[in-house]
């Protein structure tokens, strides 16, 4: 079959063969009961066309089996040849849209307003059957061919820019848009393409070039006209420091509230309030929602990405709504596939992705990344990918594809990107047993985090908590205070409930390590039955985990230690195989297997270093007793467990121990 790094040779082709080859080529697809009215004598050539690897038959249709094979084929023709072939074929009955790509084709480059028009009208027909690569294809032929009708012009530009970022092109959408004419746009106009070039260059390059596109943009504009105004009020929420932007939006309120500016202008500013208050700390404003809602109903064409359902998708797990999130990522993504919209299919897979690991369902979280990556070709290749598949690698205990993951991102990357990097860096050590190695990793997410103004846990993937817990085993509990007592006052005023729950874990830890163990009870306590509303499946089995071992020496009374057997099984059957799921596990089954509530705090002490392989001498000298005391506490030991001997005893404990 030849290949496009070979070079076609017209003339060793039949006429005919050649003829179809060309025919196939002008129209890239061919149905197979359409082939003899638009391929004419020449249909009688496909099956050797076929057979000489030139074309394909897939799904009932004829296809080139090299496009660039068929490119040469195609331009053998003489340009009047061409152009007729694409004349007749524009006559031969072709759906709209492809008939207006036809007479595009036949006619030589140029504006033709007239010709505009008609790919307009088969661009918003492509449009509703929900075919964006033919519609964005339409769009630009559209723009190519306006001709002195300015407001035409500007129209289809920008229809042809929302379409290429619908189709995933969004470098090419914020290309288009930058090179408006951004003088001649109306506020409208100019508001809807500051909206689309922030979203578009977003996603392309990064916030950083987002801000230097636009910032271009507002200089070339003449300092007295009035789209100045709209690209200022825009940049004001684009900057690198979150509580910044969050300030500036605030104080603009009023005036962005007022009759001046437009329901999509003041829907745009209000997006951007949301998303910095979510990040600064501020949650999930329910009433920026609210007010979000009502401009989206005055505002046509809204992009989906922009609504309010996909701001509930992607953000409201963030601040702990994760089954909130759930349910409106899945109503989304069948409306973004209907509509063909890539861009979006693809950032929903990622969040769907987060939640099914915030949920305990891995092996979904896992179908989701693996489609995703079979959309873009990379699955880490955003901040929200890494997040979402570290976050998976970490629950699997697939600790090579974490090392992956992270290796995958630059050094050098964005801030956002850094804090997932840095994250997953320090959660894998902390999780792997290595704290003090895990802290400068976990203080620099929290510290390029707190330099950027993301206050909120959720987007630091919690690492505050992580770093609390690897300061308490380092000894250094006064610091681990510090930020059990910062993420309290997060909550305060709020009604969520897990920063609270998650300050009370920390100074569980911290009264275990100053040997408290009524404080540690109590709070051990106080957070297992808390636990229970927590919609982060994977954490909620960690902290059962914890608890079971802080009341390890407990003196419960029957009810108490039901109640907290019952709730680690519950969280235990919420989660898929995993590292939280083995470890509470192991957890559970000692924690039943040992019936606690017969040996002393002391007894217990005794027991660790028996199993452990201590011998009576070396017990005693870890504990500070005497020989004759351990033999005591052994003997006791004995018969309340009953059990005959010292080999009985290790091996009753040491499967739980191990």
């Amino acid at each position: 079959m030849p290949t496009s790094d070979d070079r076609l040779d017209p003339a060793a082709l039949d006429p005919g063969v050649l003829t179809a080859v060309q025919t196939v080529a002008a129209l890239d697809r061919v149905p197979v009961r359409d082939a003899p009215a638009l391929l004419g004598g020449a249909a009688r050539h496909v099956d050797a066309a076929v057979r000489a690897g030139l074309l394909v038959l897939e799904d009932g249709a004829l296809r080139p089996a090299d496009r660039d094979v068929a490119a040469q084929a195609l331009g053998a023709l003489p340009e009047d040849d061409r152009r007729a072939l694409h004349r007749r074929l524009a006559a031969a009955g072709l759906p709209p849209a492809q008939a207006a790509r036809q007479r595009d084709l036949a006619e030589p480059v140029g504006l033709d307003e007239t010709l505009a028009r008609e790919l307009e009208r088969a661009a918003f027909d492509a449009e509703r059957a929900g075919a964006v690569g033919v519609a964005l294809d339409l769009w630009t032929r559209a723009a190519a061919r306006s001709g002195d009708d300015r407001r035409a012009r500007i129209r289809r530009e920008l229809r042809l820019a929302a379409q290429a970022h619908v189709a995933g092109r969004s470098e090419q959408a914020a290309t288009v848009l930058e090179a408006l004419d951004w003088p001649a746009l109306d506020r409208d106009e100019a508001e809807q393409a500051a909206d689309l070039l922030i979203s578009a260059a977003y996603k392309s390059s990064g916030q950083s070039a987002t801000r230097q596109r636009l910032e271009r943009v507002h200089d070339a504009l003449p300092a007295d006209h009035p789209n100045r105004e709209v690209t200022a009020v825009y940049l004001a929420g684009i900057g690198e420091h979150f509580g910044e932007v969050r300030a500036r939006l605030e104080r603009a309120l009023p005036e962005l509230r007022s009759d001046r500016f437009s329901p999509g202008f003041q829907r745009a500013a209000l997006s951007r309030l949301l998303y910095a208050t979510l990040l600064t700390g501020g949650g999930f404003d329910e009433g920026l929602l609210a007010e979000l809602g009502a401009l989206e109903a005055q505002v046509p064409d809204l992009l989906l990405e922009d609504t309010v359902a996909s701001k509930r998708a992607m953000y409201a797990h963030v601040a702990d709504r994760v089954e909130e999130s759930d349910r409106a990522i899945a109503a989304l993504l069948v409306e973004a596939r209907v509509a063909g919209d890539a861009v979006l299919t693809r950032t929903l897979l990622v969040h769907a992705a987060q939640v099914d690991v915030l949920l305990g369902r891995f092996a979904s979280a896992a179908r989701r990344l693996e489609e995703r990556a079979a959309l873009s070709g990379d699955v880490h290749a955003t901040p929200a990918a890494l997040r979402a598949a570290g976050l998976l690698a970490l629950e699997r205990g697939d600790f090579d594809e974490v090392v992956r993951a992270v290796g995958s991102t630059p050094s050098d990357t964005a801030s956002m990107g850094r804090i997932a990097r840095s994250a997953l860096q320090g959660l894998l050590l902390a999780r792997t047993g290595s704290p003090a190695a895990a802290i400068p990793h976990l203080e620099d997410a929290v510290d390029t985090a707190e330099r950027i103004g993301v206050r909120e846990p959720g987007r630091r993937l919690w690492v505050d908590v992580d770093l609390a817990r690897a300061r308490v085993l380092q000894g250094d509990v006064d610091r681990a205070g510090a930020i059990a007592a910062s993420i309290r006052r997060l909550g305060e005023g709020t009604t969520r409930r897990l920063p609270a729950l998650q300050a009370d874990r920390i100074e569980a830890w911290i009264a275990d390590a100053r040997d408290r163990p009524r404080d540690r009870a109590d709070r051990a306590l106080a957070v297992l039955r808390a636990s229970s509303a927590m919609e982060w499946v994977p954490e909620r089995a960690r902290v059962s985990s914890e608890v079971l071992h802080l009341l390890r020496d407990a003196d419960l009374d029957e009810e108490t230690r039901s109640e907290v057997t019952s709730t680690a099984r519950s969280a235990l059957g919420l989660i898929e195989d995993g590292t939280a799921r083995r470890a509470l596990a192991a957890d559970l089954e000692r924690w039943e297997e040992a019936d606690l509530r017969l040996l002393t705090p002391a007894e217990r002490r005794v027991t660790d270093g028996v199993v452990a392989g201590l011998s009576n001498k070396e017990v005693a000298e870890r504990l500070h007793l005497s020989i004759r005391t351990v033999e005591s506490h052994l003997r006791s030991i004995f018969v309340k467990l009953d059990v005959p001997s010292r080999s009985r005893l290790v091996a009753r404990f040491a499967r739980s121990q191990g």
